[in-house]
């Protein structure tokens, strides 16, 4: 099962989520009131749930994404909407007083969401990894930052991101794809 983090800067918020979990039979949950208390509990996992505040004692909730694993979904609840119109996509939003129907399909929709997403094959990961790489030493990426642009512009292109990296390498020799690949 996948982990479940609950994170509000008071503990009475975390205390009504919780409720809401054991009524349904889901006991293992963790609870925390900062950033940096989420991020310990995320370490050594892959894959779970946060569910959050807009803000949380030490930062702002749309921080935490960018440093949270990829395999977890971030659940923000939020008294002003308004807040939330510039946030990452990678976060759902549920405007508060929550309706309990919403509230637990969105929970599943969210624990599910990748049940059913094609993993890559080692040879497939090799060549994103290339990639990456690549972009590293051309144009003194990060990591993230290298993932991220596979990313945008595999959207921006229609395409997987696996064939955009591929066209990244095949590119390499004279660094056509990398400029191209805006």
């Amino acid at each position: 099962m996948k982990r479940i983090i609950i994170a509000f800067p008071r503990e009475q918020n975390c205390n009504g989520v919780v409720s809401i979990f054991k009524k349904i039979g889901i006991n293992d949950i963790q609870i925390c009131d900062s950033g940096i208390k989420v991020l310990e509990l995320v370490e050594g996992s892959t894959k779970g749930l946060i569910i959050c505040s807009y803000r949380l004692k030490d930062m702002f909730s749309s921080k935490l994404i960018n440093q949270i694993p990829e395999g977890y979904s971030m659940l923000m609840l939020v008294a002003n909407p308004s807040l939330c119109e510039s946030i990452d996509s990678r976060i759902s939003v549920l405007t508060l007083p929550i309706n309990k129907g919403n509230f637990l399909a969105t929970i599943n929709m969210l624990l599910n969401k990748n049940k059913f997403k094609k993993s890559l094959s080692t040879e497939e990961n090799l060549i994103i990894q290339k990639a990456k790489d690549l972009l590293i030493k051309e144009r003194n990426f990060t990591e993230q930052q290298a993932h991220r642009y596979l990313q945008v512009n595999s959207m921006n292109n229609g395409r997987k991101m696996i064939e955009t990296s591929k066209r990244i390498l095949e590119g390499s020799d004279n660094n056509e794809e990398i400029r191209n690949c805006n």
